[in-house]
């Protein structure tokens, strides 16, 4: 099994929710088991802190020493809006005439006017990776890991003004001019959700991921762990998953975003996710609305035109099983939530009834032997039926 570890702005702040999280996130990487990468999808410091970018490459070089893995092969970091902090003349002009046209003759001309503004960024990521092996981080890119996956390396935060949300864009030639290795699982790395991107960039980027076979496009900037969909083609029916992670480093006075981290598993053909939520107080506990997810790491093959009623079939079939997966994570995050309110008297009441079929359950679970549990009761097909009688005692 190929295990990754997915975290998503750094917005360090080095107080007590951070310093807590960071400890209690080095002892979840450590029950999950060996992981084998860790990607970083942008903003690595707030504005305020202009070029320093000190505490992520800490953080970073001290997660990377804890996992024992090479930080020059098996990091990978893409920039966000919070990463163009270099100086550039009339830069909003340049922002501007991309928000009028991205794709017109002037474009490429503004595209690397504005990267110019990665500078500090990119000499933060060749400090930290000093053999980095392109000349420009932040600029569009591939590094192919263990031989297995192309990660493509997006700047989608070209545009970013500090204002606006939506309507973000990327140098789409220079994506188009980007070839990864044949043979391998295409997955791309970017800041800002797909959704946000401008509807113009997000045509050509299609057209790159459809041609190229990607099977999944990872990133962060909402603050809140966010699954949603990609068609790349409505006529066979290829989608691939738009997966947008957590914040990951808490602060205090953030009452808005979602803290936590995602965890990918990737085993055969697919890859499975683990969405894990951070709460003050509380820390660290599965998050069911990603849980459970899974990825396609093989291309798509072109179906004969016979298969195409089948192929609406499946999609439908698709669906309910999407309906069903939602329905059993609802009822996981309420067997756990249950359980984190079980007192010892109640766990005695609930092994009465279940230890005899060979259910019995200890009184200190850690969060992962929760899951175990609870993934094992849902697969007996009892998790209805046990979370049912957990309310009951609650």
């Amino acid at each position: 099994m190929t295990r990754w570890l997915h975290i998503s702005d750094l917005h360090i702040k080095s107080r007590a929710d951070w310093n807590n999280f960071e400890r209690e996130l080095l002892e979840k990487c450590q029950e999950f088991g060996k992981i084998d990468f860790v990607i970083v999808t942008g903003d690595f410091h707030d504005f305020g802190e202009k070029e320093d970018f000190h505490l992520a490459k800490e953080f970073l070089m001290k997660l990377m020493k804890c996992l024992k893995l090479n930080i020059e092969e098996d990091l990978f970091v893409v920039p966000g809006n919070h990463d163009g902090v270099t100086y550039v003349d009339k830069k909003n002009t340049y922002i501007k005439a991309l928000n009028n046209n991205p794709l017109d003759d002037e474009a490429p001309g503004s595209f690397q006017m504005l990267a110019e503004a990665f500078q500090d960024y990119e000499n933060f990521v060749k400090d930290m990776i000093p053999n980095y092996p392109v000349e420009h981080p932040a600029s569009t890119h591939i590094r192919c890991w263990n031989n297995h996956i192309n990660f493509i390396h997006c700047n989608t935060a070209l545009g970013a003004d500090g204002k606006k949300k939506d309507m973000q864009l990327m140098n789409v030639d220079e994506l188009a001019q980007s070839s990864p290795l044949e043979g391998k699982t295409n997955m791309i790395l970017a800041h800002n959700s797909f959704d946000d991107m401008d509807e113009r960039v997000q045509k050509r980027m299609k057209d790159w991921m459809r041609v190229n076979n990607v099977a999944a496009y990872l990133c962060g900037d909402r603050h809140r762990q966010e699954l949603t969909s990609i068609e790349l083609d409505r006529k066979r029916s290829i989608q691939i998953p738009c997966i947008v992670n957590y914040k990951s480093a808490p602060d205090s006075i953030d009452y808005y975003s979602e803290f936590g981290i995602i965890i990918g598993e990737w085993e055969k053909r697919k890859a499975k996710l683990q969405g894990w939520i951070w709460k003050s107080g509380e820390g660290f506990e599965i998050d069911g609305k990603i849980t459970g997810i899974e990825i396609s790491m093989r291309e798509e093959v072109e179906l004969p035109e016979t298969e195409k009623r089948e192929n609406e079939t499946q999609e439908e079939k698709k669906q309910e099983e999407t309906k069903r997966q939602d329905k059993e994570a609802k009822r996981m995050r309420e067997f756990a939530r249950y359980y984190h309110r079980m007192t010892p008297h109640m766990i005695v009441q609930y092994n009465t009834v279940y230890k005899k079929i060979g259910w019995e359950m200890e009184e200190n679970y850690t969060e992962q032997e929760l899951f175990k549990y609870i993934t094992a009761v849902k697969e007996a097909g009892k998790l209805e039926e046990v979370t049912d009688f957990l309310e009951s005692l609650i």
